[in-house]
C-alpha cells in the first residue's frame, strides 16, 4: 500500500491509477445492474480537486431506480479522492446519506502495536486488492463488494426491492 506521501510524488500516475480502478468498478456496477430493466445508469462528468493532486474531471454514475412506493429516487456514485488516508482512494454511494467505498491492497493499511511492536492490520477482511465497504457499524472490518452487497447497500438507502 502506497503512503500518503508516495502517492503525492507522482500525482498523476496516482490520479490515473485511481480513475482506472473507479472506471472498473463503474463496468462492473454495469454488469451487476443489468438485468433490472426498472434501472437506468447515467454517466456524467464530475470535476475533482484533491490537495497536493490538483483539478481533475472524472465521471459520476446516477442509478435511477424507484422505491418501494413507486416514487423515483436518484442514486449517485461518485469518486471520493485518490489521496485519502489510509486507503488507495475512495468511492461515495450516496441518496439521503453516504456510504463510503475504499480501494485497498491485500491486508491493507497497518499499524505497530505499542505493547508488543508488532505490525498488525487495522482492518479485517481485506484479502485481496479491491474496493470494500466502510460499514460504520463496524469499525475494525471492511467487506469485499460484490453485487449482491452493492444491491444490498442501494436497497437499504432507497427501499428499492430488486
Amino acid at each position: 500500500m502506497e503512503t500518503i506521501e508516495e502517492q503525492l510524488e507522482h500525482p498523476k500516475e496516482t490520479v490515473q491509477r485511481y480513475l482506472q480502478r473507479v472506471n472498473q468498478f463503474y463496468d462492473n456496477v454495469y454488469d451487476w445492474l443489468q438485468e433490472y430493466p426498472d434501472i437506468t445508469i447515467v454517466k456524467t462528468p464530475f470535476e475533482r480537486s484533491e490537495m497536493g493532486i490538483g483539478d481533475y474531471t472524472t465521471e459520476k454514475l446516477s442509478i435511477f431506480t424507484k422505491d418501494d412506493l413507486g416514487d423515483d429516487v436518484k442514486v449517485d456514485i461518485m469518486p471520493g479522492g485518490a489521496n485519502v488516508i489510509m486507503t488507495e482512494g475512495t468511492i461515495e454511494i450516496e441518496v439521503w446519506r453516504r456510504e463510503y467505498l475504499a480501494y485497498m491492497s491485500i491486508g491493507g493499511p497497518t499499524r505497530i502495536e505499542p505493547t508488543t511492536g508488532i505490525e498488525q492490520p487495522i482492518f479485517q477482511g481485506i484479502n485481496a486488492p479491491g474496493w470494500y465497504w466502510i460499514n460504520s457499524n463496524d469499525d475494525d472490518h471492511l467487506y469485499r463488494i460484490d453485487k449482491p452487497l452493492l444491491l444490498n447497500l442501494i436497497s437499504q438507502m432507497t427501499d428499492h426491492v430488486f
